[in-house]
C-alpha cells in the first residue's frame, strides 16, 4: 500500500492511449478489436483516476512472478461526491448498510444540515431467514479462495434464494 500515486506508469498508459486510439481506428474490423477496445477504456478509466489523485487515494501493488498490478483506490470519496452533489437539486442514497446515517452522510459528500432518513424493511420478517456461514469470507483478500465454497453454499439452497455480499464481483 502505497499514498502516492503510481508515476513511473503514467507515461507508459499516455503512450498506451496515444497508439490505442489510432489503431482502433483503423482497425475497426480486427478479431481482437473488442478487447483492444474494452483495455483502452480501462486505461482511460486508470488515467481518469491518476489526475485527481489525491490524499483521499491510495495505491496497492500486487506482484505475481514478473507482473505487477497497479490498483488506485478512493478511501473518501466525501470531496469528490460533494462535488458532483452541487451541480444536483437533490440525492437519494439508499442501501441496506449505510448505517451508521451521519457517517454515511460525511463520506458521501453530504452536510451537516442535510436530512437524513432510515425506514423499516419492506419485507415481512416472518419470511426473512439469515444464515451465515463460518469460512466463506467476502474480504477483498479472501475472495477469491472463498469462491468456489459461496458458490457451493448458494447452490445447495432452495430456489429463491437472495444472497447479500459487500461486492458486488462476487454477486
Amino acid at each position: 500500500m502505497d499514498y502516492n500515486p503510481p508515476d513511473a506508469i503514467y507515461p507508459q498508459v499516455r503512450k498506451f492511449l496515444e497508439l490505442t486510439e489510432d489503431w482502433l481506428l483503423e482497425n475497426q474490423k480486427a478479431d481482437c478489436y473488442e478487447e483492444v477496445l474494452d483495455l483502452y477504456f480501462d486505461a482511460m478509466r486508470y488515467m481518469r483516476i491518476y489526475e485527481i489523485y489525491d490524499d483521499c487515494y491510495i495505491c496497492l501493488y500486487e506482484q505475481n512472478g514478473k507482473d505487477i498490478r497497479a490498483r488506485m483506490y478512493c478511501i473518501d470519496p466525501s470531496f469528490n461526491l460533494s462535488e458532483k452533489l452541487k451541480n444536483a437539486r437533490s440525492a437519494i442514497f439508499f442501501s441496506a448498510t449505510l448505517t451508521p446515517l451521519k457517517y454515511y452522510r460525511r463520506i458521501l459528500g453530504g452536510l451537516e444540515d442535510d436530512p437524513i432518513r432510515a425506514f423499516d424493511s419492506p419485507f415481512d420478517p416472518g419470511r426473512r431467514l439469515m444464515m451465515l456461514s463460518k469460512g466463506v469470507s467476502t474480504r477483498l483478500k479472501d475472495r477469491e479462495r472463498s469462491m468456489e465454497r459461496l458458490i457451493q453454499y448458494i447452490e445447495s439452497l432452495w430456489r429463491g434464494i437472495r444472497a447479500i455480499t459487500s461486492s458486488f464481483p462476487i454477486l
